[in-house]
């Protein structure tokens, strides 16, 4: 499997339209007349009898194993039915010493899990290392989505959407399902004059395709020196559960939130059908990706590409605050009380809103150490377009009260950074 990553700078877009050449490959109406299992929903209630569960493995209604190998083949081949990644550790005819050891060594890292079909990004979870079955499949066309869509539908099999898999719930897998993955629908492009479907907007802008993550939309800011709102986690996919949940950035205080800079999007609705929405054509979907979706409250269908408004450059400074109730290994630092500890987080959260306020994000994390009393907190406070002085001048007041309260923290190393 070839995955291509296409960087584009186009010169003008007057008005939304495809933005990458393999949208144009759709489903018809046509392709379904004798396939019942692939044809689009209906807008026309139903009078047939409603199952309130879906199938499962072993019910009359589950596809055979010759219905499953005919719908790979009008899938071109696309569809996977691959093993839960802990079954290299367990005995059995997939068993592997040397896999399982690699498996084992590389578990804890985001690039294992977002490459794999079966598996969300841990994010603290542990859930279903060998007890998961789906058929998976990658998604490299809108035509594809909408025949899985219209399968899933049509046989009452559970489907579920996953991205990159970074979800805190685990709703990115499902058991027993048929499972839409669009990690490798990749595609990105720079529009320097980019005009709104409806004219209210007219700038710079950025589309990109579904599979695409935070760290490729830094390399085309980087490319083009421009800013737009992408996850702080460099893997993240950004068109899937983190634009569709609101998504939130080191900018998210100055900009907005990734939903706010939504001007389109296309997507493949639950009745298999394609469509485009902006603020002047299926306005309340529109409304609905823009962070109401994505698996946090609902999923309103699956997005292929979008559209986001693009910001000039905006560089930012950054600097770190740690203190700790044990020492810090091969430091002369003496730990603080569990009291003091609790006083500074006081002190850091009243902080908070001037760093809102600033236009500032703080990421901030108080993880426990090896003892029941053990506690380390830490936290990155970011300021975009600040000198150093600047960024100094706004940090002082939380240190010196740190510092009043006996928490010995010097002036944060500071960096300048995209």
């Amino acid at each position: 499997m070839v995955t291509v990553i296409l960087f584009i700078f186009l010169a003008s877009v007057k008005i939304f339209a495809l933005n990458f050449d393999w949208e144009r490959n759709q489903l018809s109406e046509f392709e379904t007349i004798d396939n019942s299992v692939i044809r689009f929903g209906s807008s026309t209630p139903s009078t047939a009898p409603k199952n309130d569960c879906k199938v499962v493995p072993g019910d009359l209604g589950w596809p055979s194993e010759e219905d499953w190998a005919s719908f790979n083949e009008t899938l071109g081949g696309a569809l996977l039915k691959p093993k839960p990644l802990g079954s290299v550790c367990y005995a059995g005819e997939g068993y592997s010493a040397a896999q399982c050891q690699t498996l084992k060594s590389n578990w804890a890292g985001m690039n294992l899990q977002y490459v794999k079909t079966i598996r969300q990004v841990a994010m603290g979870i542990r859930k279903h290392l060998c007890t998961y079955f789906a058929a998976k499949f990658d998604v490299y066309t809108r035509r594809l989505s909408s025949l899985r869509l219209n399968f899933a539908r049509n046989n009452n099999i559970r489907l579920v959407i996953k991205n990159s898999g970074h979800d805190f719930n685990g709703k990115s897998i499902g058991g027993h399902s048929l499972s839409v993955w669009t990690h490798n629908l990749k595609g990105i492009a720079y529009l320097a004059n980019y005009t709104s479907p409806t004219g209210s907007y007219t700038g710079q802008a950025v589309a990109y395709a579904a599979g695409v993550q935070a760290f490729e939309g830094s390399l085309l800011m980087r490319r083009h020196n421009i800013t737009f709102i992408v996850a702080g986690g460099s893997t993240v996919g950004i068109a899937g559960g983190f634009l569709q949940g609101g998504g939130h950035s080191v900018y998210t205080s100055y900009y907005g939130l990734a939903a706010d800079q939504v001007l389109a999007i296309t997507a493949v609705t639950a009745d298999g059908m394609v469509v485009e929405a902006h603020e002047g054509q299926n306005a309340d979907l529109f409304w609905a990706f823009r962070g109401g979706g994505g698996g946090i409250t609902g999923t309103y269908g699956i997005i292929t590409s979008v559209v986001i408004k693009a910001f000039p450059d905006t560089p930012r400074v950054s600097g770190s605050i740690r203190f700790s109730t044990t020492p810090t290994r091969g430091s002369n630092a003496s730990a603080i009380s569990v009291d003091t500890f609790w006083a500074g987080m006081k002190a850091y959260w009243e902080f908070g809103p001037a760093i809102c306020d600033a236009g500032g994000l703080g990421y901030n994390y108080i993880y426990p150490n090896s003892t029941s009393t053990g506690l380390t907190f830490t936290v990155s406070i970011s300021l975009p377009n600040r000198s150093l002085e600047e960024y100094r001048r706004f940090i002082r007041p939380l240190l010196e009260k740190l510092n009043g309260l006996g928490i010995d923290i010097p002036i944060p190393s500071l960096k300048r950074s995209l």
